[in-house]
């Protein structure tokens, strides 16, 4: 059995208040990351835990935290691990990219991770650049794997938290 499952309530799980009887927590903000909206309109989310599946057998839970770059940031761990084999902590410590409006926003976590060359072939192929040096902007993902019949498990670098496969018992 696998779950994935993520919370955007705020800040240490939400507000910490639970209705006797409903079993949920209430969220401590709306944030202005979620953008602009009126009374009696839901709330936009980019909320994306997957389980991923091969012979309908569960082998990849994964989410994220990171507002509009949750997507691209999952997608892209998904892509480096099952299209170049990477190990979770490779493809979670990997630089992202991230499309906006006006072109592409590029994780610079480092003075390693991008060549001038390959800024200069993404400009000369028409892309706008946006360098983020900052940490925690490009989704903190969190991975459990299935690998040879064991559990693995991977935290973004970038952020805080754990992932971990189950336990054995004692």
């Amino acid at each position: 059995m696998v779950i994935s499952l993520t919370q955007s309530l705020g800040p240490i799980f939400g507000s910490r208040v639970v209705t006797p009887g409903l079993g949920f927590l209430y969220a401590a903000t709306l944030g202005g990351y979620l953008g602009p909206f009126q009374p009696g309109q839901r709330a936009a989310s980019h909320i994306s835990p997957m389980i991923l599946t091969n012979n309908n057998e569960a082998f990849m839970g994964i989410g994220a935290a990171g507002g509009a770059k949750i997507n691209s940031a999952i997608v892209q761990a998904i892509s480096r691990i099952i299209d170049r084999n990477l190990s979770l902590p490779e493809a979670l410590a990997a630089p992202r990219v991230h499309p906006t409006k006006d072109g592409i926003l590029i994780e610079v976590p480092d003075s390693t991770s991008w060549s001038t060359k390959d800024f200069q072939f993404l400009r000369d192929n028409g892309f706008v650049l946006e360098q983020q040096k900052e940490p925690f902007r490009f989704g903190r993902v969190h991975v459990v794997m299935k690998k040879g019949g064991n559990w693995l498990g991977a935290a973004d670098p970038d952020g805080e938290g754990a992932a971990a496969g189950p336990k054995e018992a004692n």
